[in-house]
């Protein structure tokens, strides 16, 4: 091959092997405008505002006030003296994130006032979340605005109730109440108290207002009733232990509560108390040793069906003024008096048969009750 012909074969490869990166390379020219930019913003890395005398400096009325909706967290724990709040809320729309941290009062005897406080019923949605609640003076966390919400929170030894939350529809949730002065918690209507456990309170353990629920919690030492619902009220799958009152107990001349699947044991009233239009379904009630029944029914019209009640004076005691009351299904172990079912007015109100002998069940009626 001549020397000719290896420049030729030389420069075609080449050629070759730079036409795509010809091909790949972009314009020269830049597009208009200035470019954009790359990084985030500190608002959009961290949106919330830290709590400190910067951001939400107080007023003399509180350590910290906030003024403005929006989302805020604590970083570290705050300490309080003297006889102010420890945070205020003078907004709607406003989240609080404990983020683990603790409030605390120094001295709570040198102040009735709560920790956290939203004391206009006009600032609803407000959360608080997230840490624990020690030695206010009055409430741990009074809520009075509504659709707000407590999660995640431990509230000890305050000096009036744990969690006050007495606007509507506001919710408690996985929350801890220990030795409160007045009730565990204490919501208005149409509230949820879920997953939530109240100890050594002085009067109620857990109270709601109208068309609440009370669901999966519990209260051990209750100074009045463990859990004392108003009308429309739904307790369901709850445990009460140790009330000096009732365990489970609908407020005075209050109806249509439902009271399904709960365990109540050792309450110095009686187990359960209802009025009218209720019904109490699944309960076990356990009142061995005590002269008290397991259920007392006022006024008209409800259904008692499927509970286990062991000791007490009667299973079921019906007032002379209530009528149209249905008992059925039912089972009393070990009753203090008779077969535990002698004082339900059977006159007035609808009664399944008593089954009292051993062995096998000779009673085909499926509304029978069972005493033994």
């Amino acid at each position: 091959m001549s020397a000719t012909m290896s420049i030729r074969s030389l420069v075609a490869a080449l050629a070759i092997t730079t036409l795509p990166q010809i091909a790949l390379a972009g314009p020269l020219n830049p597009p208009d405008g200035m470019p954009g930019p790359t990084m985030k913003t500190l608002d959009q890395v961290e949106p919330r505002r830290p709590i400190n005398m910067d951001t939400v400096p107080g007023d003399g009325t509180a350590f910290y006030v906030i003024n403005q909706s929006g989302s805020y967290y604590l970083t570290g724990m705050a300490i309080v003296t003297g006889d102010i709040i420890a945070i205020q809320v003078n907004a709607p729309n406003v989240v609080i994130d404990l983020n683990g941290f603790m409030v605390v009062r120094s001295t709570p005897a040198a102040s009735t006032k709560p920790l956290i406080r939203v004391s206009n019923s006009a600032y609803g949605d407000v959360t608080i979340k997230n840490g624990t609640i020690r030695n206010a003076g009055g409430h741990g966390i009074e809520l009075a605005g509504p659709n707000s919400r407590v999660e995640n929170v431990t509230v000890t030894t305050p000096g009036g109730h744990g969690i006050y939350a007495y606007g509507a529809r506001n919710q408690v949730l996985n929350c801890i109440i220990d030795t409160p002065k007045l009730d565990g918690i204490n919501v208005g209507d149409e509230a949820m108290v879920m997953n939530s456990q109240v100890q050594g309170s002085t009067t109620h353990g857990i109270t709601t207002g109208a068309n609440s629920e009370v669901r999966s919690s519990r209260v051990k030492t209750a100074g009045q009733n463990g859990i004392n619902v108003g009308s429309g009220t739904l307790v369901q799958d709850c445990t009460v232990s140790t009330a000096t009152a009732f365990g489970i107990a609908a407020q005075f001349n209050t109806g249509t509560q439902r009271f399904i699947n709960n365990t109540v044991t050792n309450c110095g009233s009686g187990g359960m108390r209802i009025y009218s239009t209720s019904q109490v379904v699944g309960n076990t009630v356990n009142l061995t040793g005590l002269s008290v029944p397991g259920l007392t029914i006022f006024s008209d019209g409800s259904r008692v069906q499927n509970n286990l009640f062991i000791g007490g004076t009667h299973a079921v005691t019906i007032d002379a003024s209530g009528d149209d009351n249905l008992v059925f299904g039912n089972q009393a172990v070990n009753p203090g008096t008779g077969n535990g079912f002698g004082s339900v007015n059977v006159a007035n109100n609808q009664v399944g048969p008593i089954v009292t002998a051993g062995g096998t069940i000779a009673s085909t009626n499926p509304f029978a009750n069972f005493s033994h």
